[in-house]
């Protein structure tokens, strides 16, 4: 492979590339190592890993690490020397061939005209054509491997291309004489990975919607028990200021009563501790009364089923999270675009 990568429009994720760039650009990079291709294969859909390819290859060569290529541009020259350092072009043929490395030519052989060398084509193999209707998607140029091969051709051996876009001098086995095929590239996959990425879609569109839903039900809860809370401790200062005062009553009682018998605040008088007793006795009733006041409320059920549906509410807030999380998850592993 030659250093010859050109490109018809800036690359990068703000721009409005050209299709046509996406394969070629994807190879390179892959022969650099720096393109981690999926498991379908090099495709046409310009993803993410294209771009976080060309920002490795930025790094690596001490250029800005910004994920842009432009025709012409640094890291497209860049690219261009490390391609020709790694894949050197085969050297030029010369006119007349030195005689101790002549070796008679293979029988059969297609491309020998561009080399001076005598061609029968009654004898020479032909390129397997390639029905139309499978002239679809992407395929792998395949070159027969031997001396040859034209260098062009020979450039392109194990790279994907399109149908579609075919590269310069027409596809395999349309160039004059051209022993090349085309490698179908298995569908299949590539199939099954759009259904998936379609699935997908709409599994993440369905949970956002909950998640959406989830959120105001979690919020609302929130408020109404922050509501509910607040009438609680309204209520509990009612029921403390009742018991603050019944307990002031009886300690005036206990006092008078002790000395005079008397009856007051409900509590009968008695003569010494007994009419203390009767105070402490009547004091543990207070707060059982005092927690029965909260406890038995209609702000303590109120609170309580506030607090439950809160609870509930989060718990549906994490499940449609998780879920959403999940499927965006899968979704990017996929490459899918959206």
């Amino acid at each position: 492979m030659q250093g010859s990568l050109t490109i018809n429009r800036t690359i990068g994720m703000s721009h409005d590339l050209d299709l046509a760039d996406v394969i070629p650009v994807k190879t390179a990079l892959y022969r650099l190592g720096y393109y981690d291709p999926p498991a379908w294969g090099i495709t046409a859909d310009a993803d993410k890993r294209m771009i976080f390819a060309i920002k490795a290859f930025q790094a690596d060569h001490g250029l800005r690490q910004d994920g842009v290529m432009k025709p012409e541009g640094i890291t497209l020259r860049a690219i261009n020397d490390e391609l020709t350092s790694l894949f050197p072009p085969s050297p030029p043929r010369t006119t007349q061939p030195r005689k101790d490395l002549l070796l008679p030519p293979p029988a059969a052989e297609p491309e020998t005209r561009e080399r001076n060398q005598p061609y029968h084509p009654e004898s020479a193999p032909k390129a397997v054509p390639v029905k139309d209707e499978e002239k679809d998607g992407t395929y792998i140029w395949r070159t027969v491997g031997d001396g040859n091969v034209r260098s062009s051709h020979a450039a392109r051996d194990g790279q994907v291309f399109s149908w579609d876009h075919p590269p310069e001098g027409g596809h395999p086995g349309e160039a004059p004489n051209c022993r090349c095929r085309a490698e179908p590239v298995e569908d299949k996959k590539e199939k099954d990975r759009q259904k998936r990425c379609e699935n997908l879609g709409r599994l993440m569109a369905a949970a956002q919607a909950n998640l959406n839903n989830a959120s105001d039900r979690w919020n609302n809860a929130a408020q109404n028990l922050k509501t509910a809370k607040d009438n609680l401790d309204a209520k509990r200062l009612d029921c403390a200021r009742a018991r603050d005062e019944a307990l002031t009553n009886i300690g005036a009682g206990a006092i008078v009563g002790g000395v005079t018998g008397g009856r007051i605040g409900g509590w009968p008088g008695a003569i010494g501790g007994a009419a203390y007793e009767g105070a402490s006795a009547a004091t543990a009733s207070l707060e059982r009364i005092y927690e029965a006041c909260i406890d038995d409320s209609t702000e303590m059920a109120a609170y309580n089923q506030a607090k439950q549906e809160e609870a509930s509410a989060y718990s549906w807030l994490e499940h449609y999270r998780t879920e959403l999380s999940t499927h965006r998850e899968e979704y990017e592993q996929l490459g899918c675009e959206g």
